[in-house]
């Protein structure tokens, strides 16, 4: 699978540790690429909240959900 490098430069210029973005195909459209990186942002999201999560009781996690990929995108 297709892999782009994405590094993250914050508005006061620090600089995030780069990572790689998975991509379908060999030749991709910006769009496809921005949905592409919205999709493993989320994952990455839903899996750090996860973790902080699964350390709390089953009542606590009554009502919360991860994140909506579909919602952010189109």
């Amino acid at each position: 699978m297709p892999t782009i490098t994405i590094k993250d430069e914050s508005l006061q210029g620090t600089l995030q540790p780069s990572w790689q973005l998975d991509i379908k195909e060999e030749q991709s459209t910006l769009r496809e690429i921005i949905r592409c990186r919205i999709l493993q942002d989320v994952s990455f999201y839903n899996d750090q909240r996860c973790a902080q999560l699964s350390s709390f009781n089953s009542s606590t996690l009554l009502g919360q959900r991860p994140a909506d990929p579909a919602a952010l995108l189109d």
